[in-house]
């Protein structure tokens, strides 16, 4: 009788180890639906350099971030020409939760002008280069409701676009490949930014999950 129990009792502890090492697997599992979500969620706070100096800066805490580049993306999420405030409060907490401190100036900025006459905030026009910058997932690890994202920078010059030539460069300005237009689809040049990832940089962003909504938390090289 007493070997049946031992018996039983290591079942037990077996089982429970296999239930309890499924639920990590399923914990730290990533889903295509979050892989979709953590992307596009990405792209709206992904800028571009001459907005904010750099698409995405190193922060070590989202209210130490740079400020051109926190309310840059404000400006690049608002549709409309003209907005209240309450809309650009409304998207300053879609992009960055409750960790952020901070309150979009009431006084405007080079983003966002304040016109005291109709007491309306009205969008700047953005000059933007023919470069367009742009980043790969490279992986995803996930911890419980935090988010390790591991991307690859890399910029995609149109300049030359009339004479049917783009050309993919790393973030110090350096001509890795050049395709005809044609060729340049993003799943093109996507997988040539794989081939070639030595080449250029990565960052690693780190995301909370938060109420069924993403919001970052840090950015580090």
């Amino acid at each position: 009788m007493k070997k049946i129990i031992a018996i039983i009792i290591i079942l037990l502890i077996i089982f429970v180890s296999l239930l309890v090492h499924r639920n990590m697997e399923n914990e730290s599992s990533i889903k295509i639906e979050e892989v979709n979500k953590i992307e596009e969620y990405i792209k709206k706070i992904y800028n571009w350099k001459e907005i904010s100096d750099e698409a995405l800066p190193t922060f070590d805490d989202i209210n130490n971030a740079n400020e051109k580049w926190l309310w840059g993306n404000v400006r690049t999420n608002i549709d409309e020409y003209e907005v209240e405030y309450e809309k650009i409060e409304n998207i300053t907490k879609d992009l960055y939760g409750e960790n952020l401190n901070k309150k979009y100036p009431k006084e405007g900025n080079e983003f966002i002008v304040f016109n005291a006459v109709n007491n309306k905030y009205e969008l700047n026009e953005l000059t933007l280069d023919a470069q367009k910058d742009s980043f790969l997932i490279k992986n995803i690890e996930k911890d419980n409701n935090n988010y390790k994202v591991d991307i690859i920078e890399y910029l995609v010059d149109y300049s030359n676009a009339d004479s049917g030539k783009i050309s993919v460069e790393n973030l110090k300005g350096e001509k890795i490949y050049e395709l005809i237009q044609e060729e340049a689809s993003d799943g093109n040049i996507g997988k040539l930014v794989k081939d070639n990832i030595d080449k250029f940089s990565t960052k690693t962003i780190i995301l909370e999950k938060k109420d069924n909504n993403i919001y970052v938390i840090k950015v580090e090289h």
